[in-house]
């Protein structure tokens, strides 16, 4: 087989991947119609990129889940028998909630994100 003596597959292809079927379909396509097919380096680096993308998606998805649970931890912690949150005082109960609040947002991001780059893989 040409395409896997010639060094055009990258490691870690199967023969069934969806990628390149698709690609051995548009070769055949092409050769019949008299074209020369050149295939450069970006046509096998879309499974580096996709890799990438998972990968920090997940980490986003991951930090994001960790962060909540943090936060939902801290509050469980602070409560009393009554299932109040209980502070020291005033000023330390606005700044916590403030910092918390902002937290818990930016949490929400990095899981929207997280979410958003692992999709955009199968997009």
């Amino acid at each position: 087989m040409f395409l896997l003596n010639s060094g055009i597959l990258p490691c870690g292809w199967k023969l069934y991947h969806p990628r390149f079927i698709l690609w051995k379909i548009f070769n055949r396509a092409r050769k019949q119609r008299g074209y020369i097919l050149l295939v450069s380096h970006t046509n096998t680096s879309n499974m580096h990129i996709h890799t990438l993308e998972k990968t920090l998606g997940a980490t986003l998805l991951l930090t994001g889940l960790a962060l909540r649970y943090w936060i939902g931890y801290r509050r469980f912690n602070r409560r009393n028998f009554a299932g109040i949150e209980v502070f020291t005082s005033f000023s330390k109960k606005t700044i916590i909630l403030f910092f918390e609040r902002i937290a818990r947002s930016l949490a929400g991001l990095l899981i929207l994100s997280g979410i958003l780059f692992i999709v955009s893989c199968w997009l």
